[in-house]
């Protein structure tokens, strides 16, 4: 059987989908298994185990026609997949929430290697943080009934808008959300 080369194109997007996929999962299931004495959810040995089998399976020969190096071009690119992964509405980190995590763009791959995922479980922490403080703004929005009205407008189609620059711009754009969902239900 034949199969297509994954160093570029649509194999090797698959293929960092997948990871980010799994990094994903990996961070989401931590909950139950993997929380610290700080509270905060770490890796368990299982996933990191997990995670080093995964990079020798992408970067063997023989399992593929052109193994993956995890270099900084791959890490940012699995950076991005990630955090495509985790809010792909652009609903939850901003452009300047990002920004602060220059050392995790470069960091994924080599933690990857040698099965630490605590750059993405520090990723998966931000988001959580994040749509606590959301969640938070919605309700406090709902609360006063002069907040759902307004002029607004509500982009559903996320996929092609930017991401918000920074925090007060989510606020605006979780208030248009609150707004069109609260119209939502009154016509419903």
């Amino acid at each position: 059987m034949l199969h297509a080369p994954v160093t570029g194109g649509i194999g090797m997007r698959l293929l960092l989908a997948s990871l980010a996929a799994f990094l994903w999962s990996s961070a989401a299931l931590a909950q139950d298994v993997g929380q610290g004495s700080s509270g905060a959810w770490v890796p368990t040995d299982d996933q990191a185990t997990a995670t080093r089998l995964v990079r020798g399976i992408l970067s063997d020969p023989r399992y593929g026609y052109r193994p993956i190096k995890f270099d900084d071009a791959v890490s940012a690119r699995l950076f991005d997949a990630y955090i495509e992964a985790l809010d792909a509405e652009k609903l939850y980190l901003s452009t300047a929430d990002l920004a602060s995590l220059p050392q995790a763009r470069g960091a994924l791959a080599d933690g990857i290697t040698r099965g630490d995922l605590a750059p993405a479980f520090a990723i998966f922490a931000m988001l959580r943080k994040a749509a606590d403080e959301r969640a938070s703004f919605a309700k406090k929005i709902l609360a006063d009934p002069s907040g759902v009205e307004g002029p607004g407008s509500w982009q559903p189609d996320r996929a092609r808008v930017e991401r918000a620059s920074d925090h007060a711009a989510l606020d605006a754009l979780w208030r248009d959300l609150v707004r069109h969902d609260a119209l939502e239900l009154k016509m419903a």
